[in-house]
């Protein structure tokens, strides 16, 4: 499926998940939603989609827009995908954890950003940039890190790091 992008009306193309099993569990997904059976989600993916439901409402209060999220593309997702207040493509990666304030040895959540995640990043962002003839140099890689209380998961801290990552 592709989804017409904002600016040109061209279609962002995710191509298809690469994965064996992935259109075996589109369709279970698929029966499960015809049936009324409620999708169970471990802790850890809800607070992750917490954490990418926060990173886009505070990308859109800067000026972003942000139409696209979970952009599948070959051997890998885009949590974000959207356009700069002047126009640049962003892909974003959001990295949320569960942090205890009084913890002074606390691991940042951008800290697991690995040379390997970044080396993704950057294949992910060049074949966004090759699938829909964006320009590679209006093209960014964002991190956006969320810290949530450890009691209520509920979202204390955020921090945007924009053009964190070099594209090239």
């Amino acid at each position: 499926m592709t989804v017409p992008s904002p600016q040109t009306d061209q279609p962002l193309i995710p191509e298809r998940r690469s994965e064996p099993w992935s259109g075996l569990r589109r369709g279970w997904r698929l029966l499960r939603v015809r049936l009324g059976i409620p999708a169970t989600t471990s802790a850890t993916k809800r607070l992750g989609n917490r954490g990418e439901q926060e990173a886009r409402s505070y990308l859109r209060s800067i000026g972003y827009r942000v139409p696209y999220s979970n952009v599948y593309v070959p051997h890998a997702e885009a949590d974000l995908v959207g356009q700069t207040a002047d126009g640049a493509w962003a892909i974003v990666e959001v990295k949320t954890r569960v942090v205890d304030p009084t913890d002074a040895e606390a691991i940042a959540p951008e800290a697991n950003i690995t040379h390997a995640k970044r080396l993704k990043l950057r294949r992910i962002a060049r074949h966004l940039a090759r699938a829909n003839q964006w320009p590679l140099q209006r093209v960014q890689i964002d991190v956006v890190a969320v810290e949530c209380d450890p009691a209520t998961h509920e979202p204390t801290r955020l921090r945007h790091w924009p053009a964190a990552i070099a594209v090239v």
